[in-house]
């Protein structure tokens, strides 16, 4: 008589839906991390200022040729602390030479380029902060 009370038990189960397990209750969407997000605009409107106002001269980061070694390792190499230099750099690369500051004439020696950066007014520092994660993450690729 117990195998046949099991087996009702087990077929009443089947019919009514409900099992010995219990399900496992439906996985709550995850919204995306708000740095994750923010970091993503910040690299496309830094590509977008890329293009607009450095890729007359510059290639972009992400481009893989031989002689576009400038990007790797770029903030490694700039005096400390490398975001706030590069801000500094980029706004007045002249008045940086002409301060006596050794990495900006060092450079403007080294490419033997007249060109000084002077985008004080037409970038924001801002602007300039999403340029550099443009640079980071497209050098890094």
């Amino acid at each position: 008589m117990r195998p046949c009370l099991f087996l009702l038990l087990i077929m009443t189960g089947l019919m009514t839906g409900s099992s010995c397990h219990p399900t496992a209750p439906a996985p709550v969407p995850v919204e995306r991390d708000s740095t994750e997000i923010k970091l993503a605009a910040g690299f496309l409107r830094g590509e977008a200022l890329f293009l607009r106002h450095c890729a007359a001269c510059h290639l972009p980061p992400e481009k893989k040729v031989t002689d576009n070694y400038m990007f790797v390792r770029l903030f490694d190499r700039m005096p400390s602390p490398s975001s706030r230099y590069f801000i500094r750099y980029i706004q007045d690369s002249k008045s940086l030479r002409e301060a006596g500051d050794a990495y900006a004439i060092a450079l403007h020696r080294y490419w033997e380029h007249p060109y000084d950066h002077h985008f004080r007014d037409s970038m924001t520092v801002s602007d300039i902060r999403n340029l550099i994660v443009y640079i980071r993450v497209a050098a890094s690729k």
